[in-house]
């Protein structure tokens, strides 16, 4: 009996020890991947702070190169003047410069700074590469972070300054600015994590490709199996690398209690009822502290911006974070059990969904894995909405799953418009820009010869606008171009266009209209100005007139060089023969 009896028990034994080896498997392996989540979780809100700061810096850079582009010939005075209000501003800017023909010839503040007036870039040979290809390429070109002279890192932005002449785009210059990089990482707080290891490369905004600047290099090592994550901001990105400083736990914190209950469970089986009441009470333990770690998995979840959402090989949704219920509208328990594609995709992705799914259900693979995308998603009621989104997916008892991480780009996206339209549209008078109403009015001369239409160019040109800055000051003047703008566009058909071309000129494009008509609604311009004034506080009102030079498209051969030309010449005339007049 004793032998029959050692025998049984050694099956039992057997296979109590292949169970627990299984456990110990899912368990540990579980564990990691939701070690890999707390550290996303915790760098995503660092990434977010990181792109949000360098963004708004970097727009300050754009900004004064569109003001330089409309004012090419300001004096040292006046760019302090506007430096120093852009400064002022809350930003990380150390200081402010611009450099006409690669010599820096303006820079903001000058204390500190002074030696570097008059330096030739092309005389720099550890900058020049890099600002030449601020020119060639006609963007933004982002350099460092750099060890500064006068002590910490900075991170330089240079954006080029494009002037428009006889209808060819003419290169001013660079504007180059100083991001302090201590103080951007003191504004994200990335010393509060002291419970990981960092390091982001990146130098030079080349992202993966770029050399370490922050921490240990080793950690982009593939054997350190650090969290990634992509930082990025205009004309450039980063990439932040995180693990634990104790690094990864390969086991669970509670493995030694499953391994209990296993032994446990054995000897019940062995010894019966007497094991059977402990084996109970162990497992009520561990099914409390389980709902703990469940309980601090959900806080964490809950203080993600991101949105995170997990389904199984047939696209049911299986878990889904609060951040997604803000996001989409759908409460959890609207969702859960739900077709994801179905319930936050625009119908164009259905049928490219199905085919993914089908492939992701036969082999764990598919496009969207393992990359950062792109998408719209579609919120509960019906709007749809820009995401990024990055997709992992993981094998558990013979079938796929996948964890979707989505984050709305929305206000990402619309900065990018906004970058758009400071390239195309004159800061001050809120009209189109020398650059865009040439490309605007070349297209739209192609059109009317190739229908025989008619077309008229009018030249406008504020009179005596030099006094009137000498007398009142250019914040007057600015006031009088403004007017001037306005007065514009109250008289445009939806049809025509006006720009800023020059510092007081200004020109409106008049499709289907010929020279008649043209002169006539010059007139009606030239009658409405002349009634406009701008108040005066502690004075009278100041007003003002404008010459306006007209010229019709005649000949199949013009182009809006030959056309603007024309007018000019007609404004000339006007000018000449007393000004506050029409001529053509």
């Amino acid at each position: 009996m004793i032998r029959r009896f050692v025998k049984i028990s050694g099956f039992i034994f057997a296979g109590f020890l292949v169970m627990d080896m299984f456990m110990a498997y899912q368990m540990n392996n579980g564990y990691q991947n939701d070690q890999a989540m707390a550290v996303s979780l915790k760098l995503s809100v660092i990434r977010a702070h990181i792109e949000k700061e360098i963004t708004q810096n970097l727009l300050l850079v754009y900004g004064t190169a569109n003001f330089i582009s409309v004012n090419p010939d300001l004096s040292q005075t006046e760019f302090q003047q506007y430096a120093k209000g852009v400064m002022a501003r809350q930003n990380l800017l150390k200081n402010l410069g611009a450099a006409p023909d690669f010599v820096i010839k303006y820079i903001y503040p000058l204390e500190g700074n002074r030696q570097m007036l008059g330096v030739d870039y092309r005389q720099l040979e550890d900058q020049w590469e890099l600002v030449r290809q601020v020119r060639e390429t006609g963007d933004m070109v982002v350099a460092g972070p750099l060890q500064l002279v006068q002590g910490g890192r900075g991170l330089i932005g240079r954006a080029p300054v494009v002037l428009r002449t006889a209808g060819s785009p003419g290169f001013w210059g660079v504007v180059s600015a100083v991001i302090d990089v201590d103080r951007l990482f003191a504004n994200v707080e990335i010393d509060k994590l002291e419970d990981l290891e960092i390091a982001i490369r990146g130098t030079d905004g080349t992202g993966d490709r770029g050399e370490v600047f922050l921490g240990d290099r080793s950690l982009f090592d593939s054997a350190k199996n650090a969290v990634l994550m992509n930082v990025t901001f205009p004309s450039g990105a980063w990439q932040i690398a995180a693990r634990p400083k104790r690094g990864w736990a390969t086991h669970h914190p509670f493995s030694w209690v499953m391994h209990g209950l296993m032994a446990l469970f054995f000897l019940t089986v062995v010894f019966f009822v007497f094991r059977s009441l402990q084996d109970i009470a162990e497992r009520k333990r561990v099914a409390l502290a389980l709902k703990k770690e469940e309980r601090k998995m959900r806080a964490m979840l809950e203080a993600s911006y991101d949105a995170y959402v997990m389904i199984d090989d047939e696209e049911t949704i299986l878990f889904w974070s609060p951040a997604a219920g803000k996001m989409f509208g759908w409460t959890n328990e609207e969702a859960m059990g739900q077709k994801v594609h179905s319930l936050i995709a625009p119908s164009r992705y259905h049928e490219d969904a199905a085919r993914g799914i089908e492939q992701f259900a036969r082999t764990g693979q598919g496009r969207l894995l393992n990359s950062v995308l792109e998408l719209e998603a579609c919120r509960k009621t019906g709007e749809c909405f820009p995401v990024e989104m990055t997709v992992a997916a993981f094998r558990n008892e013979g079938r796929y799953y996948a964890v979707s991480s989505v984050r709305d780009i929305t206000r990402r996206k619309k900065a990018q418009k906004e970058l758009e339209k400071m390239a195309t549209t004159d800061s001050l008078t809120g009209l189109v820009n020398r650059g865009h109403f040439m490309s605007l009015a070349e297209a739209e001369i192609q059109r009317s010869l190739r229908y025989a239409r008619p077309l008229s160019i009018l030249m406008i040109d504020a009179d005596r606008f030099k006094n009137i800055n000498d007398t009142h000051g250019h914040d007057i003047g600015d006031k009088v171009l403004q007017a001037l703008g306005a007065t514009l566009e109250s008289v445009l058909r939806s049809t025509d266009t006006a720009g800023r071309i020059g510092g007081e000129e200004f020109a409106l494009m008049l499709p289907e209209t010929a020279l008649p008509a043209a002169m006539a609604l010059a007139e009606r311009l030239r009658q409405t100005v002349e009634q406009k004034s701008i108040p005066m506080s502690g004075g009278p009102p100041i007003s003002f007139t404008v010459s306006i030079g007209v010229a019709a498209l005649t000949d199949p051969s013009q182009g809006i060089d030959d056309l603007l030309k024309r007018a000019d010449q007609a404004l000339y005339h006007a000018k000449s023969s007393g000004r506050n007049r029409v001529a053509s």
